[in-house]
């Protein structure tokens, strides 16, 4: 079994439940708008982590991350963007990553757990603020055997709360 912590849009804050929030997870994925290098730096002391850019973030955070990124975890393919480039139909997810068994986005805020056939578009929602009512939020993906389970969490308090599947 493979623990995954899923975040994004933290813009340059890292709140410290974060840390408690993922502890023991075995590698991050975070979906851009760090704002600072060394929010990067600060999950990086957690676990591995693999970046993207989000559109708040600058040259110094763009220098050590990528636009997208692919990576197979125990044969569920993953697919890392912002989803600023798509806003508002995240629908072209789906055929930006046509390998990807789940595509994982921020940008939006909110929290999503959408399911497309056999496929997921999950958006962890913001660790730094929630829009629309959602509050700030991240996710934990677990791979085992091929399958994925998500979890997202809300913060500061951890609880675990069903996503929606709005964008």
């Amino acid at each position: 079994m493979i623990r995954i912590g899923l975040i994004s849009d933290i813009h340059g804050t890292l709140r410290s439940e974060v840390f408690d929030l993922l502890a023991g997870v075995d590698r991050i994925l975070f979906a851009g708008d760090a704002g600072r290098i060394d929010s990067l730096e600060d999950l990086a002391a957690i676990a591995p982590v693999d970046a993207v850019w989000g559109n708040v973030d600058g040259p110094e955070v763009r220098a050590v991350t990528r636009e997208t990124q692919e990576l197979d975890v125990e044969g569920v393919r993953f697919a890392v963007t912002h989803g600023h480039l798509v806003h508002p139909n995240y629908e072209l997810l789906l055929e930006q990553f046509p390998a990807a068994d789940v595509i994982v986005h921020g940008h939006t805020h909110r929290p999503k757990a959408r399911q497309a056939g056999t496929r997921w578009i999950i958006n962890p929602g913001a660790a730094s603020s929630g829009r629309g009512g959602s509050p700030p939020a991240l996710a934990i993906a677990t791979v085992e055997g091929g399958r994925v389970e998500f979890d997202h969490l809300e913060l500061p308090s951890g609880k675990s709360f069903r996503a929606g599947r709005h964008d």
